[in-house]
């Protein structure tokens, strides 16, 4: 499965090494997985099986009623903050827990 980890800002990856983790341990850990699984614009879907990812964040554009901003990212790690249009279906993930 490719995608990308976010590890918290107190995460030391030198204790860690190249350990095989499971997702529980990667869970207590603070570490967050975000799954590349593509995209939907009208009756089209992309990016399947591919490293590039893209997720809703919870900020909107002001400038623009019909944007979003949206995080991308690649399989070298890299992620940018961009803004698209809100008829693109990216997903959205929860990263904290909700009190109802």
């Amino acid at each position: 499965m490719t995608g990308m980890f976010i590890y918290p800002d107190d995460y030391n990856s030198e204790e860690v090494g190249e350990q095989q983790f499971t997702w529980q341990e990667i869970n207590d850990a603070g570490i967050v997985f975000l799954p590349s699984i593509g995209y939907r614009e009208k009756y089209n879907v992309y990016r399947l099986n591919n490293p590039l990812g893209g997720y809703w964040s919870s900020t909107t554009v002001e400038s623009d009623v019909n944007a979003a901003r949206c995080v991308i990212f690649n399989g070298d790690g890299e992620m940018n903050i961009t803004d698209e249009k809100r008829s693109i279906a990216h997903c959205i993930r929860l990263v904290c827990d909700c009190n109802n």
